[in-house]
């Protein structure tokens, strides 16, 4: 792939300007079936915009120079590090096929949340039907309280191996949910080179560290 160079990092940094001065030339609507038909067509393009960003940040990520990256991230570009790595994660969760590019809500953040999900939450949530362009994020912040709560206590009947397995499955599934928690928070402290990348069924690469983490896709 084509390294990044300054004129496509400029342009990125002022797509947002333009397409505010898009949406400032509206036309006059007459009815309501036409207002819905235009604003979803700007809501699907809001989606596009930020899972687009969020692709060339990781082409840029594995492409540029070591340094330079991160440069751009401070320097060239019209958000913080922490809005960069959320549509990172979001980007990569699609290309990963933990996400369908139709249950994106149209809010980078609120996908974000989605990602923060382990690999069976996010299963459930699918089946739940919150993964779709219209959830909240209270609704996310919600499913994930709920489902982490302590589970009942087993029956007499239960298999013990197969409860002690399901629990530390689950207890895996939250540390890797709370590690890309973490992420954002190091991002704040302005610590990127501790901020874990990728998690994915492949595994994670870390930023400055020789560490590994794997996540087991074999559930």
């Amino acid at each position: 792939m084509a390294k990044i160079g300054k004129a496509e990092a400029q342009r990125l940094m002022t797509r947002d300007e333009r397409v505010e001065g898009m949406l400032d030339e509206i036309t006059i609507l007459s009815s309501r079936e036409q207002y819905a038909a235009e604003i979803r067509s700007l809501w699907e393009d809001a989606k596009k915009r930020f899972l687009s960003i969020g692709r060339y940040l990781n082409q840029a990520k594995e492409t540029l120079a070591h340094g330079e990256f991160n440069a751009m991230i401070e320097s060239d570009l019209p958000f913080t590090p922490a809005t960069a790595y959320q549509m990172r994660a979001v980007a990569e969760a699609v290309e990963a096929g933990r996400l369908q590019v139709e249950e994106l809500p149209g809010s980078y953040s609120i996908a974000y949340q989605i990602t923060t999900l382990s690999n069976d939450e996010i299963v459930e949530a699918r089946q739940r039907g919150l993964l779709n362009v219209a959830v909240k994020r209270a609704d996310i912040i919600s499913f994930k309280k709920t489902i982490r709560m302590p589970q009942l206590p087993p029956t007499a009947q239960t298999d013990a191996k197969a409860v002690e397995v399901a629990a530390l499955r689950r207890e895996r599934d939250r540390m890797l949910a709370r590690l890309r928690e973490i992420n954002d928070r190091f991002l704040e402290l302005g610590r990127a080179g501790d901020v874990v990348v990728r998690l994915d069924e492949a595994g994670s690469t870390i930023e400055g560290s020789a560490v590994r983490v794997l996540e087991d896709a074999a559930d």
